[in-house]
């Protein structure tokens, strides 16, 4: 499976021990990785504190081509749907919102986005 793994999705990432060996686990092995996106919760991606992709990104990668997406995602207060799902794409230190319905936040963020 390994070999052949070219994108990988991670939502609800919650950055707890499991879910950074999973990551750890698939850029060390996943040796023709293009691209990984991972879904984290908001408060993981703070400005003010960049542990979660600092960890991620001293994660060595098997891939020498493999990008690593990093997307907030959080419930909006007050939201009259509870389904509404808040991601921010974060690029340096460019944001792009996008309020959307849907129950998973890898239903927001289409494929078509690029760097």
């Amino acid at each position: 499976m390994l070999t052949n793994l070219t994108t990988v999705k991670f939502s609800k990432c919650k950055g707890d021990k499991s879910d950074m060996e999973f990551l750890e686990y698939i850029l060390g092995n996943a040796q023709v990785l293009k691209a990984v996106t991972i879904f984290a919760l908001e408060n993981l991606l703070v400005e003010e504190d960049p542990w979660f992709r600092a960890q991620v990104l001293k994660f060595p990668r098997a891939s020498p081509h493999c990008e690593i997406r990093f997307l907030s995602w959080k419930l909006p207060p007050r939201s009259p749907n509870p389904l509404m799902w808040r991601c921010r794409r974060i690029k340096g230190d460019d944001y792009m919102e996008d309020d959307s319905n849907g129950p998973e936040p890898n239903n927001l963020i289409p494929d078509t986005y690029g760097d």
